[in-house]
């Protein structure tokens, strides 16, 4: 197992990419246009007819909303364009073993050469299998039910170099980026490789994987994990760690006012400190 820059070899031979699709994020922008484009030929006949008092208060809130409508399609815009780049990809298969991207798509700057991708041989890959975890969260007064597939990797190669690499992107600084003349560093929260335990590498679920790796290791069952129940204190900070790793700090915050029975903001101040301690 090695860390290789990040970008793969530009001759891989025969192999197979699996990337993010950009139909989501395509689909989300695109109901959102419609939604507004409807909105504004079903409300102008109404907006004539509002006397120009009313538009004292209703003004500012149409901004607002207008902004927040804004801000979330240029989100989606965002990430819709950033799928046909070449840094989307998560695992490439390839005959002599595996290429991961530690990095996500969402945050990939082509101008660095950080060692961001691991390659995994498949002679130090023991067994593969798909993992499907599942739970209850917990909020307020509901429950909302959560499902995570993953690929995992059984290793027999030592771990600890892509856990190092995970971390470091994880506190990486992103570049600064300017929009609209305003200057700012934004970071997706999108972990597309992480691990879990020692010897184990988990990767994003995507359709096929298992089938492009038929015949090069050996392919287990899927295993199904449903990892709800009671909280203790222990448990509760294992499950912020594992949650953290994969890049849900909104969940692990709901775990940790749950299993610690704090407020909210006692539960970020407590999750902000197993990040850092993580980190």
């Amino acid at each position: 197992m090695q860390l290789l820059p990040s970008r793969p070899p530009s001759f891989l031979g025969p192999h197979r990419v699996f990337r993010t699709s950009p139909w989501p994020a395509g689909l989300a922008l695109l109901w959102m246009l419609v939604f507004a484009g409807l909105f504004i030929r079903l409300a102008a006949p109404t907006v004539r007819t509002i006397p120009w008092f009313v538009w004292l208060l209703a003004g500012p809130i149409t901004v607002v909303v207008g902004a927040v409508v804004l801000l979330m399609a240029s989100v989606f815009l965002f990430a819709w364009l950033r799928c046909f780049r070449s840094t989307n990809w998560i695992m490439i298969v390839a005959r002599s073993g595996v290429y991961l991207n530690l990095r996500s798509y969402l945050n990939a700057d082509e101008s660095t050469e950080d060692p961001t991708v691991a390659f995994v041989p498949f002679s130090e890959i023991d067994s593969v299998r798909k993992v499907r975890e599942s739970w209850t969260q917990r909020r307020l007064d509901e429950s909302e039910f959560q499902i995570r597939c993953y690929l995992e990797i059984d290793c027999t190669a030592d771990t600890a170099v892509v856990a190092q690499a995970v971390g470091t992107e994880r506190s990486r600084v992103p570049p600064q980026r300017s929009l609209l003349g305003v200057k700012m560093r934004t970071k997706s929260n999108d972990v597309p490789v992480f691990v879990p335990d020692a010897g184990t590498v988990r990767v994003q679920w995507k359709r096929g994987m298992l089938g492009a790796l038929e015949g090069l290791t050996h392919v287990e069952e899927m295993r199904k994990d449903d990892i709800s129940g009671a909280l203790t204190t222990a448990t509760t900070e294992q499950r912020c760690l594992a949650l953290l790793q994969r890049g849900e700090k909104i969940a692990a915050v709901e775990s940790a006012r749950q299993g610690y029975g704090v407020d909210l903001a006692e539960a970020r101040r407590r999750v902000e400190q197993l990040e850092k301690m993580a980190s």
